[in-house]
């Protein structure tokens, strides 16, 4: 999952990022070599 701040909770992730995130676990352990991962990364917000 993954941290809401507006919502102050958890979220779960899509399905879509569950192979990615099973491969990053593999790569920190050192059982896969690293490569590039897609995963859920916020839009910055605009100051205003």
């Amino acid at each position: 999952g993954f941290w809401n701040p507006p919502s102050r909770s958890w979220q779960p992730l899509a399905d879509d990022y569950r192979r990615p995130m099973s491969q990053g676990f593999r790569m920190a352990r050192k059982q896969a070599t690293p490569d590039l991962l897609k995963l859920p990364v916020p839009a910055p917000e605009t100051l205003q």
